[in-house]
């Protein structure tokens, strides 16, 4: 997907313990958690690119209707409901 990448709606650091991976279960990871709000140019492939971690413990992902959010269960330590909120808020501007 190309995107034009408009602003940051949201910083956070995350610290936490790799738990999916049974290699890497005992390093220590802080990831910094930016969310920006963008515009798609152009799909240039619906082929999903996972790495092999992502593929270990996600499994594939879909898109959802807004009207959904509330049936998912995220796994990290943003407000992952208000993050979306924020970001269609701001999409309507």
């Amino acid at each position: 997907m190309e995107i034009e990448v408009l602003k940051p709606i949201y910083v956070q650091s995350a610290f936490f313990f790799p738990g999916h991976s049974e290699k890497k279960k005992n390093e220590n990871w802080n990831c910094p958690l930016i969310y920006f709000l963008i515009k798609k140019i152009r799909t240039v492939s619906k082929e999903l690119k996972l790495s092999e971690d992502e593929k270990e413990y996600a499994g594939g992902m879909d898109w959802i209707s807004p009207d959904e959010i509330k049936n998912i269960k995220f796994y990290n330590s943003a407000d992952s409901e208000k993050i979306i909120e924020i970001a269609l808020e701001q999409s309507k501007k």
